[in-house]
């Protein structure tokens, strides 16, 4: 079966500069009853990490469905992963409002007067309270501006084949404990000349492939190296020779070598990975010079089940406010 590289299984919700930090965490009773993240003369509210569970509850059952939360990840429960990320969140939003400090970045008026009102409609439909919400969107633009200050010299030139997202359909045949190397390269084999033959691709990949799986559309980067190598030698119509991997083997079909669309969103993918790459050694000399203080007392009361989950909109709302 065709594996999908990832990562984790979380990318940020709000900022996806969270995984470039590696936030010093101590843990305090002394962050004060209403602290959820402290840092010198910055912090983030309980009532704003209340807010952060409830959206990233949404996320993570949105991607997952709600039997996520009967999984885990490593030695964590999918709770305790969940509390994981807020932390790293809260803190880099910190550090990135007191990186913006110093470069003397501010919110302009007109964006305060759009937060307001963004704010107002956001507490009425979540129930949370507006000017919780109000101080949290402050501090989430103000990270994000830091960033982008930061990274401003990144190289935003990408190639058209460097981000090209390409269409296929392909037919597995897997190599396990029952089916030794020879036997599934030779019904590999078979399989080839049978669509040299004029069979159809996709019929016979249905009948034959061991993935359920037979069409996707992927960039580079995605799957496995062999398969991705074969895969984008291809044009439009043409069918791989028997393709070895170290799952198995593979024949390909281009359908689309080039889809357009998507390719212009992974142009903007990988510029965004540059900055991350060019911001995270600034970030972590910050990170490894200041504490974050995270509140004890909240984080073992927490009950992840009782907050209701949100509704993406404050994801939707920073994108608004760009």
């Amino acid at each position: 079966m065709l594996k999908h590289k990832i990562a984790g299984l979380l990318a940020a919700l709000i900022l996806l500069i969270s995984a470039t930090g590696c936030t010093n965490i101590r843990f305090t009773t002394g962050t004060g009853k209403n602290r959820f993240a402290v840092c010198g003369n910055y912090s983030i509210s309980v009532q704003a990490a209340d807010i952060l569970i409830s959206e990233r509850k949404y996320s993570y059952e949105d991607l997952f469905n709600n039997e996520i939360w009967s999984r885990s990840v490593g030695d964590m429960t999918m709770e305790e992963y969940l509390l994981s990320d807020i932390k790293t969140l809260a803190g880099n939003v910190i550090y990135l409002n007191m990186m913006a400090e110093d470069m003397q970045i501010n919110l302009t008026g007109d964006e305060e007067a759009r937060i307001s009102e963004y704010a107002e409609d956001y507490a009425k439909d979540s129930g949370f309270d507006k000017a919780d919400v109000e101080e949290l969107l402050k501090m989430l633009l103000i990270a994000e501006k830091s960033f982008y200050a930061m990274t401003e010299d990144v190289d935003t030139e990408v190639s058209t084949d460097e981000a090209r997202t390409i269409s296929v359909q392909y037919m597995f045949f897997a190599v396990n404990d029952d089916v030794k190397d020879r036997m599934a390269e030779n019904k590999a084999s078979e399989a080839l000349q049978k669509i040299e033959d004029g069979t159809d691709f996709l019929t016979l990949a249905e009948e034959q492939s061991d993935d359920s799986i037979h069409s996707m559309e992927f960039y580079k980067g995605m799957y496995d190296k062999d398969f991705e190598t074969a895969a984008y030698k291809l044009e439009t119509g043409q069918v791989s020779s028997v393709v070895e991997t170290e799952y198995g083997y593979y024949i390909i079909k281009c359908i689309n070598d080039n889809i357009e669309s998507d390719t212009a969103k992974r142009k903007s993918e990988i510029v965004l990975k540059r900055r991350e790459e060019l911001f995270a050694d600034k970030f972590r000399q910050l990170a490894e010079k200041k504490d974050i203080l995270f509140n004890e007392k909240y984080l073992k009361k927490i009950d992840i089940g009782s907050i209701k989950a949100g509704s993406g909109e404050l994801n939707k709302i920073l994108l608004a406010l760009k």
